[in-house]
């Protein structure tokens, strides 16, 4: 396994992580996760991701009896708060008061000490932004200069019809190649000024950042950059596809002309 720093931070992360989104406590059973996450960290995972909003604390629950048996130390875990999955009034959004429920909630949960990394898993329209540690110094949203988001699902739309839309912010999305179609539209319109799209944008970004900063290219070792090696891998199984297409096609009017005759 390879490991990279988290950002300019000095921990280091597996380049594969291992989610928990409709696997972990929902669609598998208890002995198959626990088989999962045994075979993710004995193949040198130690990023491990979960939501307390997945099937409403579950995933939190499975995943911290299963890593239970490792470690504290080994592993890092990163789990999110926004959802109300109490019913309570204040029992969701990015609150104070909700925010340190849910993080002790979670930390119940898992059966843990500490989170390594805490993240608020939607934006919170109800909460000023001063109210977050980090917006201390943001007073509204014409206080951003610039807005970057990476996430799956409707996550940028929000972004260009909010922050763009209405107060003119640059809008740069990075996102799956199956969400991609849908914000070609954004950035047509100029609501989004840059889109990356799946493992075509990753690649097109890792060569602009070779052209732009070469000595960082000569100072990095190759392995760093994988999404051009990825995009050969991809155009050679979108061949295969495409040829598998061809030939299905070519059969059908064979055996169809066959009959005719």
């Amino acid at each position: 396994m390879q490991y990279r720093n988290m950002g300019r931070w000095g921990v280091k992360l597996s380049v594969i992580g291992l989610g928990s989104y409709l696997t972990i406590g929902f669609k598998t059973d208890d002995k198959t996760a626990r088989k999962t996450i045994q075979v993710a960290y004995d193949g040198g995972v130690n990023f491990f991701d979960t939501a307390d909003a997945y099937n409403k604390g579950a995933a939190e629950t499975y995943l911290g009896k299963a890593l239970g048996q490792y470690p504290r130390e080994s592993y890092f875990l990163l789990t999110k708060c926004w959802l109300n999955i109490t019913g309570h009034v204040n029992g969701g959004g990015l609150s104070a008061k909700h925010i340190v429920e849910a993080c002790n909630a979670s930390l119940k949960r898992l059966k843990m000490e500490y989170i390594d990394l805490y993240m608020c898993h939607r934006p919170d329209w109800d909460t000023p932004l001063d109210e977050y540690e980090l917006g201390r110094a943001v007073h509204g949203y014409r206080d951003l200069k610039f807005v970057f988001s990476a996430a799956t699902g409707i996550i940028g739309e929000w972004w260009a019809n909010l922050v763009n839309a209405q107060f003119g912010i640059p809008v740069a999305v990075g996102c799956t190649a199956v969400s991609a179609p849908k914000y070609f539209a954004y950035y047509k319109a100029g609501q989004m000024f840059a889109l990356l799209g799946g493992l075509k944008g990753a690649a097109e970004y890792e060569k602009l950042v070779r052209e732009a900063y070469p000595r960082l290219d000569a100072l990095t070792t190759a392995e760093v950059f994988y999404a051009g090696k990825g995009s050969d891998v991809q155009s050679v199984v979108y061949t295969i596809i495409t040829l598998f297409i061809i030939l299905g096609n070519v059969a059908f009017f064979v055996e169809r002309s066959q009959k005719r005759n």
